[in-house]
């Protein structure tokens, strides 16, 4: 178990290094912690919850026994953020069915419209205590 909601991305996706950044930025508070989904850590979490061989377009937030994915992880997180970003959770109303198509389209297309890296993200050394290690 964490003591806070941990995020996992896609450490080679452009796009997920953006938002991890964002996070960061805006969770002033230290809300959320990070890794990769290819890292050591994240794999062995996905593996401890069967998801280890799940599809890595899909992001995950574990809190406690609760795994969130898709458009669900993404609005879980902007609830955490402080204005105006939890404002946005408001979109929980959308149905889920339409909530993660769009984050499919997104989430497929991804590497062609933002790009890809060539190894996970290396956390700075200000944050390096947020990432699991």
């Amino acid at each position: 178990m964490f003591k806070k909601p941990l995020i996992l991305f896609d450490g080679e996706c452009n796009i997920c290094n953006w938002a991890v950044n964002f996070v960061l930025g805006k969770d002033r508070e230290g809300i959320f912690i990070f890794s990769p989904r290819q890292s050591v850590p994240g794999r062995r979490v996905l593996a401890k919850r069967d998801l280890e061989n799940t599809d890595v377009e899909t992001i995950y937030v574990v809190e406690d026994d609760t795994i969130y994915s898709q458009s669900t992880a993404v609005l879980f997180i902007l609830r955490r953020l402080p204005l105006p970003w939890r404002l946005l959770f408001v979109f929980i109303v959308v149905p889920r069915r339409i909530r993660d198509f769009l984050y499919n389209l997104i989430a497929k297309n991804r590497y062609a419209w933002f790009g890809k890296t060539t190894s996970c993200r290396v956390s700075s050394p200000r944050v390096k205590d947020r990432f699991l290690s």
